[in-house]
C-alpha cells in the first residue's frame, strides 16, 4: 500500500496505460481511504471504510484510475441520490494525486466516462456533482468536455478543497452550482471555433456590468448586476485570471464572488440552466431557459 503512494519517477505519459477499474473488495476500500489522506491536506476528513462499503453495496460507485505499473492515479466516489424525480448518482469526490505525471483532464474525464458507462448499466438517469464557479478548469472539463449543464445553485459552505484555492475568509468557500449530465439523452458536445463566438455573444445578455479599467483599482471591479428574468439569453462571465486577483487583490476577489454567487442565485432560481464557452481572457456561463445543449439562435 505504501509502495502505491510514492511518487513515481518522471517519464512520457502513454495515454492507453491509464486504467479504471470499480472497486468492491475490502483491501481495495481501504487503499481508497489511504490515497484520500494524500491528496486531501490535513484538516479534511476521509470518508471512512465503512461509508464505502454502504456506498458500493447500495448503489454508489467507488473507481479506482491507475497508470502502468498499478500506482493508484485517481479516485472517484457516488452516491445514488433523487434529483426531483429523476434517480441519478451525486459524484461526491474526484481526486487525483498530487504531482502525478498524467495530466489532470485526463484522468477525470476518464473517470467520468466510466462513471457514466456504468451509471447507464445500471439504470441512472443522470449524473449530478458540485462545481465552484471559479475553478474554470473543473468548469471548462464538465460543461464544454463532457457536457453537463448549471442547473442549480446551493449556498452552503464548500470547504477548503472547493477549487478557489487560495486561502482567506470563509465567505471564499460559500456558494456552489449542481452540475447535471442527462444520461438519457447525448446532446453533441463540442468546442466553439472563432467565427462562432460573436454570434453567440451578440445573443446572450451579459449579466454583469464591469467597470472600466479608469476606475482606478488595478482590476476590473462589477458595478452592477443585471437582474432580468425576462432576457432569454444571459451570459455570466469571469475573468480567466481570476486565481491571480485572488492572490494579489482579496477585496477585489471577494467583490467578483458575491456579485458572482448573486447572479447564479437569481438566474438559476428564475429556471434557466446553462453550459460554457472559454477563450484565454474569460469564462463565459451561458445561461438561458432553452433545453439541450448550447445552441446558436437563428
Amino acid at each position: 500500500m505504501k509502495e502505491e503512494c510514492e511518487m513515481a519517477q518522471p517519464r512520457a505519459y502513454n495515454r492507453s496505460a491509464l486504467g479504471i477499474r470499480r472497486i468492491l473488495d475490502l483491501d481495495g476500500l481501504q487503499e481508497c481511504v489511504e490515497f484520500q489522506r494524500v491528496c486531501y491536506s490535513s484538516d479534511l476528513p476521509v470518508v471512512p471504510r465503512t461509508f464505502l462499503v454502504h456506498a458500493v453495496r447500495h448503489g454508489g460507485l467507488v473507481l479506482r484510475a491507475f497508470d502502468a505499473d498499478e500506482v493508484m492515479r485517481g479516485l472517484l466516489l457516488s452516491l445514488p441520490a433523487l434529483c426531483r424525480t429523476k434517480l441519478c448518482l451525486h459524484t461526491y469526490a474526484t481526486l487525483v494525486k498530487p504531482d502525478t505525471p498524467i495530466p489532470y483532464g485526463t484522468i477525470v474525464t476518464r473517470l467520468k466516462r466510466e462513471e457514466q458507462k456504468l451509471a447507464l448499466q445500471e439504470g441512472y438517469e443522470a449524473i449530478t456533482w458540485y462545481q465552484d464557479p471559479f475553478d474554470l478548469d473543473n468548469a471548462e472539463l464538465g460543461l464544454v468536455t463532457l457536457g453537463a449543464r448549471v442547473t442549480a445553485m446551493d449556498r452552503t459552505p464548500v470547504g477548503s478543497a472547493s477549487g478557489f484555492r487560495v486561502p482567506g475568509p470563509a465567505d471564499l468557500s460559500r456558494g456552489k452550482l449542481i452540475l447535471t449530465w442527462e444520461l438519457l439523452r447525448h446532446p453533441q458536445v463540442r468546442q466553439l471555433d472563432t467565427s462562432e463566438r460573436p454570434a453567440i455573444r451578440r445573443h446572450y445578455e451579459e449579466a454583469l456590468i464591469v467597470a472600466s479599467s479608469e476606475s482606478g483599482g488595478r482590476y476590473p471591479a462589477i458595478e452592477s448586476l443585471v437582474r432580468d428574468g425576462n432576457l432569454p439569453r444571459v451570459a455570466i462571465t469571469i475573468l480567466a485570471y481570476i486565481q491571480e486577483v485572488c492572490v494579489k487583490d482579496l477585496d477585489a476577489a471577494l467583490g467578483w464572488r458575491a456579485v458572482v454567487l448573486d447572479a447564479f442565485d437569481f438566474y438559476l432560481s428564475q429556471g434557466y440552466s446553462g453550459t460554457g464557452e472559454r477563450d484565454k481572457h474569460e469564462f463565459r456561463y451561458l445561461l438561458s431557459r432553452i433545453d439541450g445543449a448550447c445552441v446558436i439562435p437563428d
